[in-house]
């Protein structure tokens, strides 16, 4: 994504259609700009789930052999995480990783 796309996700309103084709990859760094805006997203072991303020809901499903990491720099305490919310993560936004193609 490049900055004047991100620019502009960050000032215009978050619809579900800005979701339409995106990738996974397209997907988080987009939740992750819509984070404030009343969006609530998050990621399971399948898909970048999305519920607006309107209560639609829109999902973006990760391809087969992918994964996503969550990291987060915890000094004195973690916490598990099954289902990463990046709308409500206050970790820096680029703590969301997606891995590819394993064996």
């Amino acid at each position: 994504m490049t900055l004047s796309a991100l620019a502009s996700a960050q000032s215009s309103p978050a619809t579900p259609a800005q979701l339409q084709g995106v990738t996974p990859q397209k997907a988080m760094q987009l939740a992750n700009s819509w984070k404030g805006n009343g969006v609530k997203s998050f990621v399971t072991d399948s898909a970048v789930q999305f519920t607006f303020p309107d209560g639609q809901q829109e999902s973006v499903n990760l391809p087969a052999k992918q994964m996503v990491i969550a990291v987060a720099p915890y000094v004195n305490q973690t916490h598990p995480c099954k289902t990463h919310f990046m709308s409500g993560c206050s970790v820096a936004d680029n703590s969301t990783f997606l891995l590819s193609e394993w064996e």
